[in-house]
């Protein structure tokens, strides 16, 4: 027995590996009911005798020290990254730098929920070369397999491709942080298939697509009991979902009240790797923006139209090569992050806002194509999505048309929301300047990263007057 995060959790031998249940929950109820009937000639426990046994369970593992649960990923700690392969055997992969193996090991105790689904059966183990790099014939057995997957997948370009493979091993580390996948397009452009197909390979699971969940409390319960979260048919992000999402994105933690309680609370950490899709513009806040991976797909014509039978056989029968190819990749990363983190390969120039994901991309980019062509496809996407934003938000558009007029401008915050009015006025945008100070403050502070991405830097600070008023300084490092 052992507490995490002021819950308390049994792990329990399941095959040639461990389990940890939560006690409270049903899964735990579950297994000793099981162990009673094994041990009493197949007799069922009382209901008051088994609530006794789970209370006292539960008074013993809060004295127990905390130990840390996974769940689908976990860490050791000589740094050992540990996958759970969902098997009956609780048998997980195990990956190091140039090297990964299927394997039990009953020190790491992951925590399942019923929608986990096992992966496919896979070889025993995968290494690189002496040289840190795939083999050549695996290299090239890979691609072959990359290639197949991105048949299935109705992307525009192959610097797509190149981006959904990067985000998928991004996806597979414990740590994060995680790019939001977002994907857009028309109605009938396979949007639903590409995300189903990408969860499956990362977090196989019986219900791999979801809708949005309408409360906050909601959304950070799903994003504890799941490793990958997919929403589907998104249709709007509101401000405070928007915030959410790169919360759970990047790591965060929320405290919830215990059940049949007024005072006793518990809390619960996240990171998850979140994939969105819908049609509209999803994208609306700066923040959420700097986080974003956008992937555009493009109406199917009827004559190029699969099913989505024939498209799942085709998954399903390229899954083991492309999981073994995933978890190739993965060992490739690894070695090269060490390798980055100890002067011997290099890093990314100049890194943005998700660097972790950066170096990913980088360290993998060889089995895609040259040096340089993770960093020029996503420096495109982000640009992308950057100028998406910078056209739906009037305000934006209008401090750069300040910028350009004027260059470095500086000025109190009465005389920016000034300049704002008279050049929305002068576009006709229909969007009205916001009427108090406090409102135009908090919104240049939202899309402060993207004016950086114009290298126009921002700075608000106070005048030294007697009155105090709000000063911003627009200029160019």
């Amino acid at each position: 027995m052992f507490s995490w995060q002021g819950e308390g959790f049994a792990s329990v031998s399941v095959g040639a590996g461990r389990e940890a249940f939560p006690i409270a929950s049903q899964g735990f109820r579950s297994w000793l009911r099981q162990q009673f009937r094994v041990a009493n000639e197949n007799r069922h426990p009382s209901p008051y005798a088994l609530r006794t046994a789970i209370n006292e369970v539960e008074d013993q593992a809060s004295d127990e020290p905390e130990l840390r649960t996974f769940r689908r990923l976990g860490t050791h700690r000589d740094g050992a990254w540990f996958i759970d392969l969902g098997t009956d055997s609780r048998e997980m992969a195990m990956v190091i730098p140039g090297y990964w193996k299927r394997m039990h090991d009953k020190d790491i105790s992951f925590v399942r929920s019923r929608s986990m689904r096992p992966y496919p059966k896979l070889k025993a183990e995968g290494a690189l070369e002496s040289n840190g790099e795939l083999e050549f014939a695996t290299r090239a057995a890979h691609r072959q397999t990359f290639k197949e997957f991105a048949a299935l997948l109705n992307l525009d370009t192959q610097r797509d491709f190149q981006l959904i493979m990067a985000w998928c091993v991004c996806a597979l580390t414990p740590d994060g942080p995680y790019p939001i996948l977002t994907v857009c397009g028309d109605q009938g452009s396979a949007k639903s298939t590409l995300v189903r197909l990408i969860h499956e390979l990362i977090d196989p699971s019986h219900a791999p697509l979801r809708s949005m969940p309408k409360s906050e409390k909601e959304l950070f319960i799903s994003a504890s009991n799941s490793h990958v979260l997919s929403f589907d048919n998104v249709s709007s992000i509101s401000p405070d979902l928007s915030d959410n999402l790169c919360k759970i994105s990047t790591g965060s933690a929320v405290a919830l009240r215990r059940a049949g309680t007024f005072t006793d609370e518990y809390y619960v950490e996240f990171k998850n790797p979140i994939i969105l899709n819908g049609i509209g513009d999803l994208v609306l806040r700066p923040d959420l923006a700097d986080r974003t991976l956008m992937i555009n797909t493009s109406a199917i014509p009827s004559e190029s139209r699969r099913d989505t039978a024939s498209i799942s056989a085709a998954f399903q029968a390229l899954l083991p090569k492309l999981t073994e190819a995933l978890f190739d990749l993965l060992a490739l990363c690894r070695h090269k992050l060490m390798c980055m983190a100890c002067g011997l390969a290099e890093v990314p120039n100049k890194l943005p806002r998700m660097a972790e994901f950066a170096k990913i991309g980088t360290a993998i980019e060889s089995v895609f194509d040259g040096p340089g062509s993770f960093m020029a496809a996503y420096d495109k996407n982000r640009a992308v999505v950057t100028n998406d934003l910078v056209e739906r938000d009037p305000i934006l558009l209008a401090i750069l048309e300040l910028w350009d007029d004027k260059g470095d401008w500086k000025g109190t915050m009465q005389d920016l929301q000034v300049e704002i009015a008279k050049r929305l006025k002068a576009s006709g945008a229909a969007k009205p300047v916001p009427s108090g100070l406090a409102q135009i403050s908090a919104h240049l502070k939202r899309i402060k990263p993207i004016l950086n991405e114009h290298d126009i830097i921002v700075h608000i600070g106070r005048a030294k007057t007697s009155d105090r008023r709000s000063t911003v300084n627009l200029f160019r490092l």
